[in-house]
């Protein structure tokens, strides 16, 4: 596995993680046992078709957040049930959102957790 540092401000370092088996060696890049809950993004037709891929790295009780496909799921009214749905399952400022699948996703769940609570810790997942 490849691993880059990244610098962008004092005190703000990211890891960057390549590797063909890098759904295996989850375990190993993000220690779970920090987290109060996890939470997974991704779009419906992702889950369906990679969650296989996915479920077997995940802690028991992750709760799965499941948004439609494509662009459309980048506007407001979804931004609004990923806030809703983190709420009502419990995510405090301690919760993990891994984020599951493309752009659209990324991009939504970047956002969603850097303004849920003033902030929470997530994953990009690709």
């Amino acid at each position: 596995m490849e691993t880059l540092e990244l610098s962008f401000a004092e005190g703000n370092n990211y890891r960057i993680s390549i590797a063909e088996s890098a759904f295996a060696e989850l375990g190993s890049l993000v220690d779970f046992s920090r987290y109060s809950k996890v939470f997974v993004l991704s779009e419906s037709n992702v889950w369906t078709a990679c969650s296989d891929l996915l479920t077997p790295y995940l802690p028991k009780d992750t709760v799965n957040l499941l948004v439609p496909s494509g662009e459309a799921a980048k506007g407001i009214d979804t931004l609004d049930f990923v806030w809703k749905e983190l709420q009502s399952n419990g995510a405090d400022r301690q919760s993990l959102l891994l984020n599951f699948g493309g752009g659209a996703i990324t991009d939504l769940g970047g956002f969603a957790a850097s303004t849920y609570m003033r902030g929470i810790d997530f994953v990009h997942l690709p």
